[in-house]
């Protein structure tokens, strides 16, 4: 939402229903590392998804079609789905068929269900080329305020994570106060699933043959 790298000429807000927002999926190289990996949000079955819709300009299909999937399909974690929304216009709302990107469960990856205090002592630790994982959290949130966009599953995470974390997320979001905060964390060392062979291959096929 705050950084999507695509030639739009509308943005609007919009639901997804059957699928939701959630730390899920573990991230080695954008915010963290393979020795301390980071988590990123990720769509996955249940509930419901509130966020921004960009409507593309009219020619800049194909260019952002290879855009994204140069960007979200770098390890096969995600996969692309059509699927049904509804989108916030002045006019009222309005049902359309939306691109997004869906969690691989079975990628390795996918870290399934964790709990808030699991996924807290994570994100407070772990940075990557992007930077702290922390960061992109504060990042993320501030952006749904910002939208009047209330996400009760993060927001308890800032909780988790406790007052520094609720003070830094009410002010805007800066690189120097979430490594401030990272710094101030004790370090827990998270596990990381490695890839196989076989899972390189598989999950790695859309890339492969050019999709």
């Amino acid at each position: 939402m705050w950084s999507p790298g695509i030639d739009f000429t509308q943005s609007a807000k919009a639901r997804l229903v059957g699928l939701k927002r959630s730390f899920c999926v573990h991230s080695v190289h954008y915010r963290g590392t393979y020795r301390r990996p980071g988590l990123v949000l990720g769509l996955r079955q249940g509930g419901s998804c509130a966020g921004i819709a960009f409507k593309i300009r009219s020619g800049a299909e194909r260019e952002t079609l290879r855009y994204l999937r140069e960007r979200e399909l770098v390890n096969g974690v995600y996969r692309e789905a059509h699927v049904p929304i509804s989108v916030q216009l002045d006019s009222g709302h309005r049902e359309v068929t939306a691109l997004t990107y869906v969690a691989e469960t079975h990628h390795p990856s996918f870290v399934g269900q964790m709990t808030l205090n699991e996924q807290a002592a994570m994100i407070a630790t772990a940075t990557g080329r992007s930077g702290t994982n922390l960061e992109y959290m504060m990042n993320t949130i501030q952006h749904l305020r910002d939208l009047n966009i209330h996400d009760t599953e993060l927001e308890r995470l800032v909780t988790t994570l406790g007052p520094l974390a609720r003070r830094i997320c009410d002010a805007k979001c800066t690189r120097s106060s979430a490594k401030a905060m990272t710094r101030s964390l004790t370090p827990r060392p998270p596990r990381c699933k490695s890839f196989r062979r076989d899972q390189l291959i598989r999950f790695n096929h859309r890339k492969i043959i050019g999709l």
